[in-house]
């Protein structure tokens, strides 16, 4: 699924493959400037990484997959890192799709910098596209 979506809209993202971000009306910082993990919903750390999403983030990079080999890989980094974080599981894919170049950054929002779009944001509890617009 593709939406173009603007600031105020996106809650977690994917940084040109994964990212994640503080909840509204919340800065996700603590007095040392640091992410503070309490100020987030953490319920997209559950959520699999859906192939199809992944596809389309990899066809807008111009980064070739085959749609099969990506859904086996998903199923594969969901089965063996449940607990793990999506930046995590993201790596996992790419790893096992011998994908060169691709790296995962799990980051708020408020961090991310959208001259790097595409991306995967987590966004109304599941995972989708994001380009600018």
């Amino acid at each position: 699924m593709s939406n173009n979506m603007n600031n105020s809209q996106a809650q977690r993202g994917v940084r040109s493959s994964v990212e994640d971000s503080a909840g509204q009306g919340s800065s996700g910082q603590d007095s040392s400037g640091q992410d503070s993990a309490a100020d987030f919903d953490s319920s997209f750390l559950a959520q699999p990484l859906p192939a199809k999403v992944l596809k389309s983030l990899f066809d807008r990079l111009d980064i070739s997959v085959q749609l099969g080999a990506l859904t086996q890989a998903c199923e594969q980094a969901q089965t063996s890192l449940t607990d793990a974080a999506p930046a995590k599981r993201f790596s996992f894919i790419a790893h096992t799709l011998k994908l060169q170049g691709v790296q995962a950054a799990q980051l708020r929002w408020s961090r991310f910098d959208q001259r790097r779009l595409p991306a995967l944001i987590f966004y109304q509890g599941e995972w989708q596209l994001i380009e600018q617009g």
